[in-house]
């Protein structure tokens, strides 16, 4: 558990076998969980909804669209 920016308690779940954060949700109203994408088989079929955290976010993070694609190295 930890205390969020806010003062609210925050639970958070862990991967048994390598100890990676997994989600976090409000400890009192657990109706909302953010996961960490990157732990996700499935993350290609979970849209982000909303970005958040943005006031920290590096530059390049705010604009993604401009980065060069590549399939392959």
């Amino acid at each position: 558990m930890k205390t969020g920016e806010s003062g609210r308690k925050r639970a958070q779940g862990f991967c048994a076998n390598c100890g990676t954060s997994i989600y976090s949700a409000d400890v009192t109203d657990p109706q909302v969980f953010n996961i960490r994408v990157g732990t996700v088989r499935q993350r290609a079929s979970l849209p982000p909804k909303k970005q958040i955290w943005c006031r920290s976010a590096l530059g390049w993070a705010m604009h993604l669209e401009p980065v060069a694609q590549m399939q392959k190295q």
